[in-house]
């Protein structure tokens, strides 16, 4: 059951990874936090998991601490995007306006 879990989680975590290239931050942000709850339901389930997968977790963990750096970056890159176009269109707006 426990080795099952892992690969959910994984390729949970390369689903998430793929959407990274999306420009959809919200269905980005869910997949997220889907992934988040799967980790934290399998990690509370402390009868299942076993030290000799150790590896694995650890595994689990720095693939996912990674991902959330990544989402973060790209939080910020959409923030930067959407901050240009409002400044862009409000400088739109003016021309027009003087017009």
């Amino acid at each position: 059951m426990s080795d099952e879990r892992l690969v959910d989680i994984e390729k949970q975590i390369k689903t998430t990874e793929q959407l990274l290239d999306t420009s959809d931050f919200e269905v980005l942000a869910e997949a997220v936090a889907n992934l988040e709850l799967a980790i934290r339901t399998f990690f509370e389930d402390t009868h299942l998991l076993d030290n000799s997968d150790l590896p694995a977790y650890q595994k689990i963990y720095d693939t996912f601490s990674l991902l959330i750096l990544k989402v973060e970056v790209k939080r910020k890159e959409l923030g930067e995007e959407l901050g240009n176009h409002l400044s862009t269109k409000k400088k739109l707006n003016v021309y027009k306006s003087i017009k």
